[in-house]
């Protein structure tokens, strides 16, 4: 009895091959589209988030600051505001709103930016200067501050402040209430520009800044 077997031959073998060849090129590819998709959701679920975070301190922080003046301990316990707007960072005092998730009463906030690309806030309910975070003794009288992280990857942060003059607005790259008749500026306008290039701007009117909106508000002779 003569038992037959069949072979392969050199072209059902190629074929096999070819076509074993193209399903795994589709499987890699697909699961290449799949990797790549879920990086992209990643990131823009990152991007969305800390635009949030920012969006939410804008609305929170800068809408709400309030004038305010303490005894300033870095200046021999003097009267000072609790306002410092420069170009690169803001000192400010802001009012909390019992209604919302943001911590109620009075809010002392500082906004900077760190050399890392990080973009930086220092709270406290209790009062504190800017000086106090550079000099440990001060920093040991002051309430417990909290710091935290709005936004990682910023190339720049630019801070400007705008008042009513001459029926239009004007914009300043430093405000000082001492300097301009102990007002407050009636908006602020942050504007972020990130590592990868992109820009955000965020402008807020200050709350309750109304009376300080008027014309020719001129700054003080020294």
């Amino acid at each position: 009895m003569r038992i037959s077997r069949k072979y392969f031959t050199l072209l059902e073998l190629l074929l096999a091959i070819s076509i074993m060849v193209i399903v795994f090129a589709v499987v890699s590819l697909s699961f290449r589209t799949v990797i790549i998709s879920w990086r992209n959701m990643g990131r823009n679920t990152e991007w969305m988030r800390q635009r949030l975070k920012l969006s939410y301190f804008a609305d929170n922080y800068l809408r709400n600051i309030t004038d305010m003046t303490w005894d300033d301990p870095a200046n021999d316990n003097l009267a000072d505001y609790v306002f410092e707007g420069t170009n690169e960072s803001l000192f400010a005092c802001s009012r909390g709103r019992s209604s919302s998730v943001y911590s109620p009463g009075l809010n002392y906030f500082l906004l900077k930016l760190s050399e890392r690309g990080e973009l930086l806030i220092c709270t406290s309910t209790g009062v504190f200067f800017p000086e106090q975070l550079e000099d440990e003794l001060l920093l040991a009288e002051a309430r417990a501050i909290r710091e935290e992280i709005l936004a990682t990857g910023v190339e720049s942060l630019a801070l400007q402040y705008g008042v009513f003059e001459n029926d239009g607005i004007e914009w300043y790259d430093e405000w000082e209430p001492s300097s301009y008749e102990n007002v407050l500026t009636a908006a602020v306008l942050m504007k972020i520009v990130w590592q990868n290039g992109e820009e955000d701007i965020f402008l807020r009117r200050i709350n309750g800044a109304q009376e300080f909106m008027r014309a020719s508000i001129q700054k003080k002779e020294p």
